[in-house]
């Protein structure tokens, strides 16, 4: 190709968009590898956001007004992993895995509590 760059490509979105993932270090393709404990960067940034209580290296306690809007909207047919994003706490974050498991337990917590 003469030596040019091919641009006919998309471009990576973390090259395009400057996003908050990477401003603490995380790269915005893949995804949060599994037990890797939060650093104190990523706490910090965690814990400033609305949708989280408190948080340690190792949990993420998060906002009950947090946890009912992803219910709702979850009800209303939004993805899980794009409700979390809007909230700041995409699976670059956190992982697919922890967002997957949230979602799954309060399901069924608010599943038992229907039945009581």
């Amino acid at each position: 190709m003469n030596g040019t760059t091919d641009r006919t490509r998309p471009q990576d979105e973390s090259d395009a968009t400057g996003t908050e993932e990477e401003s603490i270090g995380r790269k915005t393709h893949g995804g949060r590898p599994r037990n890797k404990p939060f650093d104190k960067t990523e706490r910090q940034y965690l814990c400033a956001l609305p949708a989280v209580d408190s948080c340690t290296e190792s949990r993420i306690n998060w906002n009950r007004e947090f946890i009912g809007r992803v219910q709702s909207e979850i009800e209303t047919g939004a993805h899980p992993t794009e409700i979390f994003r809007k909230a700041g706490v995409g699976p670059e974050i956190i992982g697919r895995k922890r967002i997957e498991r949230c979602v799954a337990r309060w399901r069924e917590k608010a599943k038992k509590e229907k039945e009581q």
